[in-house]
């Protein structure tokens, strides 16, 4: 018995690791894909101005705006929200997981200053006035995983006809450890990025983390 929960402990802190690496991937990668383009555009001026953020796990053809959410994911995360993520969008619903907030800078931006930024200035713990509209209007017409998993209250009385999917975990203190060890290592990254590199992307990142 003992050695069962040592074993699914040490799991849930490999796989937050794992996640959490996950994350630092996208912040290295969005930002060299940043100044490719910038260097590129340096040689050969682009013509196009369609945007290249696109959401990933096929979350891409998320593009003409929906009037409401559809479905959305109360669970904290760690409980399994990206695997929900992927099984709504196989349902035909293009889902927004918050691993994926690196790739819509706009999204972002409208919870760093709605949400994260008014709540840290006033030093309270703030649910702020998040547009929602602006996940809608990428084509999104469902979301999982924080924040937007702590505003059910909102989004019930906002879109009526939204189901809406709680997922959970059997053991707690094996989630906060997998949670732990994913936070620790994401917000080590951000902390370099927006400290010492000055990324906006990640300082807003590092402002969410907090």
């Amino acid at each position: 018995m003992v050695f069962t929960v040592l074993l699914d402990a040490v799991k849930e802190c490999y796989n937050g690791f794992k996640v959490g690496l996950n994350h630092d991937y996208w912040i290295v990668k969005l930002k060299a894909e940043k100044v490719a383009d910038a260097i590129k555009g340096v040689f050969r001026p682009s013509t196009s101005t369609a945007p290249s953020n696109s959401a990933s796990y096929d979350a891409s053809d998320a593009k003409s705006p929906v009037d409401g959410f559809k479905v959305v994911g109360v669970g904290f995360g760690r409980t399994g929200t990206y695997s929900l993520g992927l099984a709504l969008n196989r349902l035909g619903y293009p889902t927004l997981h918050t691993y994926h907030l690196y790739e819509n800078s706009d999204i972002l931006e409208m919870w760093t200053e709605q949400v994260f930024r008014p709540s840290i200035i006033s030093k309270q713990i703030s649910m702020g006035r998040p547009d929602f509209d602006t996940i809608l209007a990428h084509g999104f017409s469902a979301a999982v995983d924080f924040p937007i998993a702590l505003y059910y209250d909102q989004l019930s009385e906002k879109y009526p006809d939204c189901k809406f999917v709680l997922t959970l975990r059997q053991d707690p203190e094996a989630w906060y450890k997998s949670w732990r060890t994913m936070a620790i290592n994401i917000a080590q990254t951000t902390n370099i990025g927006a400290g010492i590199l000055k990324l906006e992307h990640v300082r807003q990142l590092s402002l969410y983390l907090r």
